[in-house]
């Protein structure tokens, strides 16, 4: 008497089909992951060149008053002079009053 066998387990195509779904759904997940870590860095990045930017602003502001001899800035002229290109490079700024 032969009785057939009723055992239940997944074909070779089903294993295979798994993973490769497993797989694409790993690699989308780490492309956004990697994106939102990128735009992170950028923004923070960006908001120390504002704050650095705000901060010689505010030291420009608060030494004018000192160079200025009198109340008319009307013969005040101010110039920020392009050093270079790179980051490294300071830019120049000739403040001129009689």
């Amino acid at each position: 008497m032969n009785t057939p066998r009723t055992t239940r387990a997944f074909t070779l195509a089903e294993l295979i089909v798994a993973i490769v779904i497993t797989a694409l759904l790993a690699g989308v997940t780490t492309t956004i992951v990697s994106n939102i870590i990128a735009s992170r860095d950028a923004a923070r990045s960006l908001e120390m060149s504002m704050r650095r930017a705000q901060h010689a602003v505010d030291a420009i502001a608060s030494d004018l008053p000192s160079i200025v001899r009198s109340g008319d800035l009307f013969f005040t002229r101010l110039q920020i002079i392009s050093s270079g290109v790179t980051p490294a490079d300071r830019d120049e700024l000739l403040f001129i009053s009689r």
